[in-house]
């Protein structure tokens, strides 16, 4: 919502999308940093969706990256990057969702494969 909200819905109205960016960088949501070494979710992620995980956090962090340079990319490009970031966040909320249901007990380990499977499937497909 924020990166819908602040960035994009912004910069539809005619604000400069530079300037927005300048005053309130782009930042990847607090849980992503520490992922990789966060107890619980070595302790209770499956190993399909930790691995999701990292090529997620990778390419967010390109994205963060890539916003950070503002002043080299024209408008079009930076609203570009923020649609890709967009997907990765969404990617990430589908990986959690599967893994609410898994440790809830609603589907198996093997039934989280596939749609894990799935899900980078039609988003490696769509990009």
């Amino acid at each position: 919502m924020k990166t819908k909200g602040m960035y994009l819905n912004t910069s539809n109205s005619g604000v400069n999308l530079t300037e927005t960016l300048k005053k309130t960088p782009v930042e990847l949501p607090k849980l992503y940093p520490q992922l990789e070494n966060n107890d619980l979710v070595n302790d209770y992620f499956s190993a399909n969706a930790f691995q999701a995980y990292i090529v997620c956090i990778d390419n967010m962090e390109t994205f963060v990256k890539n916003l950070a340079n503002v002043e080299q990319t024209n408008n079009g490009t930076k609203i570009e990057v923020l649609n890709s970031y967009l997907k990765y966040l969404e990617f990430a909320k589908r990986i959690n969702n599967l893994e609410i249901e898994r440790l809830d007990g609603k589907i198996t380990d093997e039934q989280e494969t596939n749609s894990l499977k799935k899900i980078v499937d039609q988003f490696t497909t769509s990009k």
